[in-house]
């Protein structure tokens, strides 16, 4: 558990796919869920091992997986609960589970490349704002200075950079802390709430391409799962529900649940994925190909993160410590450019 996670009651990312793993061991084991997870408990320590003396003690009492994990909403985001609850309702649980755990590798290999992309972006904003504050403050000083003394007029435009470097100077602290309350927000992010993206998560929103990385992975679960299940021919609205939940797209959840057994424009989908949805509610034999489809969107996925992780470190540092820098010339320059024109 990282420092920012101290006194947090919710599982991080890696710790919730720590025990989803556990649970996908159990399930697809069929070993006695209550009896392993006791097992379990007793070399675990700290968190994990608190929240398993809570999950055996519910499980004992008779309750479900899912009712033993909605004891502990604090710890258990709501999304992960729902997705297990649709596994043991649809009796495929061991797949759901499966998938999720997939979703949950995705999501954290995506937050650190992320994290990395932006690390040298952000230092050199930062070096390159304080050599703004530092040597263009300095500069437009000097400047001022020479037109006061030779009683020429001051150009408004050396006025402005001045009155820019008087507040900023006092409060120069501003921009590095507001950088650094970002990075904490990112390292707090490092929880359930990257599941739906809020909190601190919502950072990613910002960054080109993300959401749509992310809605391919849940596409390519979603339709894997769907696969599965229509292969084991459950009755399509049913295995449109569950896959669905179990995806955590909302658009998907929402289709899902406003229809028994159409697909309509709610749910986003891609042209060939709703084409398949639409043979399979004709019962169609469409598992192998969801099969395929899913691989595709995967692949799709992985592409788009190979393509981010190259572009996203050039973008930030062209447009955010590029800007940064271009300011910064520009404050050194442009008044030297204005007194020659003023001295010819």
């Amino acid at each position: 558990m990282n420092f920012f996670r101290l006194g947090k009651k919710e599982f991080s990312l890696e710790e919730l796919l720590e025990f989803n793993d556990l649970l996908v061991s159990v399930v697809k084991g069929q070993a006695p869920m209550e009896q392993t997870l006791r097992i379990t408990s007793e070399g675990a320590s700290g968190k994990l091992s608190r929240v398993l003396s809570k999950l055996i003690d519910s499980l004992h009492r008779g309750n479900s997986l899912a009712a033993s994990l909605d004891e502990q909403p604090g710890v258990f985001h709501r999304l992960y609960r729902e997705t297990v609850r649709a596994g043991e309702q649809g009796g495929f649980l061991d797949a759901v589970l499966e998938s999720f755990s997939s979703y949950l590798w995705q999501l954290l290999d995506l937050r650190r490349r992320l994290g990395q992309a932006m690390l040298y972006p952000i230092l050199v904003v930062i070096v390159a704002y304080f050599l703004l504050i530092f040597i263009g403050g300095r500069t437009t000083y000097t400047f001022l200075n020479f037109y006061t003394e030779d009683q020429r007029e001051v150009p408004w435009s050396l006025e402005i950079l001045n009155s820019f470097f008087v507040v900023h100077t006092a409060w120069m602290w501003v921009v590095p802390i507001l950088f650094g309350v970002g990075w904490i927000s990112w390292m707090r992010s490092n929880d359930s709430r990257m599941l739906s993206l809020s909190g601190g998560a919502r950072l990613m929103r910002l960054v080109p391409g993300v959401s749509h990385i992310l809605r391919l992975h849940r596409l390519a679960n979603f339709t894997e799962l769907m696969s599965t299940m229509m292969e084991q021919q459950v009755p399509f609205a049913q295995a449109f529900q569950i896959s669905a939940r179990a995806s955590g797209d909302a658009l998907l959840i929402q289709s899902s649940e406003a229809s028994n057994a159409t697909i309509d424009n709610k749910a986003n989908l891609p042209p060939f994925l709703e084409w398949l949805m639409k043979l399979g509610i004709g019962d169609s034999k469409v598992g192998r190909p969801m099969h395929y489809a899913a691989q595709m969107y995967r692949r799709r996925a992985d592409t788009a993160t190979e393509w981010l992780k190259i572009l996203a470190p050039f973008l930030f540092l062209v447009f955010i410590g590029g800007g940064a820098t271009l300011f910064y010339v520009l404050t050194i320059f442009y008044p030297f450019t204005q007194l020659l024109r003023d001295i010819g």
